[in-house]
């Protein structure tokens, strides 16, 4: 490892560290409104939902520079595991958590809504494609 690699790694450290004590004196809690309103969180789904996507990602971005590529065994795993995990978070947040993260009802009420979902998910991820390519 590089004396500058070194420096980075350890700059970002601090700054992260920084951020996170600013966050932590400075964001107001909510825990007396949630108690209030018995505001109860989904751990379960989180974290199937995290990890499924983060596993997916790793999968989809690793892919390309892997020896067999979608064949070898290092993307495969992880990808069927992210299946597995988001196949997961969708029975919890639909059938089992008392209070789910997204409430699927939030879609059957109006068609729009939906339309505008599905608008906002292609628009966002085109403009992540843009922010990826467009740093090469």
């Amino acid at each position: 490892m590089s004396a500058g690699s070194l420096t980075n790694k350890l700059s970002g450290a601090i700054l992260t560290f920084v951020s996170f004590l600013l966050a932590i004196f400075t964001i107001p809690s909510d825990a007396a409104d949630r108690k209030i309103l018995n505001i109860k969180m989904d751990w379960a789904g989180s974290f199937l939902i995290v990890s499924g996507l983060v596993l997916l990602v790793f999968a989809i971005t690793q892919s390309s520079s892997a020896p067999g590529g979608w064949k070898s065994a290092e993307i495969l795993v992880p990808f069927f595991i992210s299946i597995a995990l988001l196949c997961g978070a969708w029975y919890v947040e639909g059938y089992w958590a008392e209070m789910p993260l997204l409430p699927f009802d939030i879609f059957t009420g109006q068609r729009t809504f939906c339309i505008v979902i599905i608008v906002m998910f292609l628009s966002f991820g085109g403009l992540g494609m843009f922010l990826l390519y467009g740093t090469f």
